[in-house]
């Protein structure tokens, strides 16, 4: 589970000067077909971060993820593929958010859209890259601290699987962002080592350090105020998952994998109220679902963090992490 703070109410907030929306944000937008610049006060061009788009009135079209290691106007999906290049999808990072171009994946007239941006923050977030060599090896990144979940992709030149270190299935084990797999065990992913505050260890496997392929990875570490990453044991009613340590009023953005059960999705809640929310997931052929509205599964807590409501395998079996 990975929740992220700044909600109404929010406090504990530790950034020093920086507030949660400095570096997140959730924009929703219609499209115009030729070019459009979404204003969310964040500075992308200065500082670095990643964005993701999802057309939310469509079944056919995946999430894009653009970011600033890789460049505008290429972008990988939640999916296997490897990475696209398309001039005019993302066509600039800016001190304020982005631009995006006529490409109707990210901009079809008429058409709504999500957009979720993070911006790289010491203690909240950073993306390293590096080139696969098939070794044993650490690579550093500056984080600050030890990440606690991490997305991981191989974007090529040819297609490999989007995975997922989390802490609470710990370095020997991953999670697929592209399926819907439950924690797998393997050894050449992570070589089988924690990550550290300096560094990130990865294997001799093809999912993280295939030789001659591009990596991209994006770390994620729980920061007062800002965000935690934790995890829960399903309960088969209705429960609240406290984040109180970490921020108060309930949570802006959160995502939820049971990592037990296998034909279980990614859950990606972006409007969590009392009431229906808004979500997208990971179906079971691997294709994004066009964002839902017409369930309540989560509700915000006032004392920080949230209410799974009922007993839905993806989010509450009981037993299950």
């Amino acid at each position: 589970m990975l929740g992220m703070g700044g909600g109404v109410g929010s406090s504990l907030v530790s950034g020093g000067g920086v507030e949660p929306e400095d570096v997140f944000s959730i924009d929703e937008y219609t499209g115009n077909d030729t070019s459009k610049t979404i204003d969310n006060g964040i500075d992308l061009s200065g500082e670095g971060g990643f964005v993701i788009i999802k057309r939310a009135d469509s079944t056919a079209q995946t999430s894009k993820i653009f970011d600033t290691a890789r460049g505008t106007g290429k972008y990988i999906t939640f999916q296997v593929p490897a990475q696209v290049t398309d001039s005019a999808t993302l066509t600039s990072f800016n001190s304020n958010g982005f631009t995006v171009g006529s490409d109707t994946l990210v901009n079809t007239n008429l058409g709504e859209y999500l957009a979720v941006t993070f911006r790289e923050f010491e203690g909240f977030m950073d993306i390293i890259s590096w080139a696969g060599n098939a070794t044993n090896r650490t690579i550093s990144h500056s984080l600050g601290v030890k990440p606690e979940f991490m997305m991981i992709k191989n974007y090529g030149p040819f297609t490999e699987t989007f995975i997922a270190y989390h802490k609470a299935i710990g370095a020997t084990k991953f999670l697929q962002l592209s399926g819907r797999e439950a924690a797998e065990t393997r050894t050449d992913c992570f070589n089988d080592t924690e990550p550290t505050s300096s560094v990130i260890t990865v294997g001799t496997g093809d999912k993280t350090n295939r030789n001659g392929h591009n990596i991209v990875a994006y770390l994620f570490a729980s920061l007062s105020g800002f965000c935690k990453v934790g995890s829960y044991t399903g309960s088969g009613s209705t429960q609240n998952i406290d984040c109180s340590d970490m921020f108060t009023g309930g949570p802006r953005f959160v995502i939820i994998k049971n990592t037990s059960l296998g034909s279980t999705a990614w859950n990606f809640f972006y409007s969590i109220v009392d009431g229906n929310d808004k979500y997208f997931e990971n179906d079971s052929a691997g294709q994004v679902k066009a964002v839902e509205t017409a369930d309540d599964d989560i509700d915000p807590l006032s004392s920080g963090g949230f209410t799974i409501n009922g007993a839905a395998n993806d989010l509450n079996r009981n037993g299950d992490t």
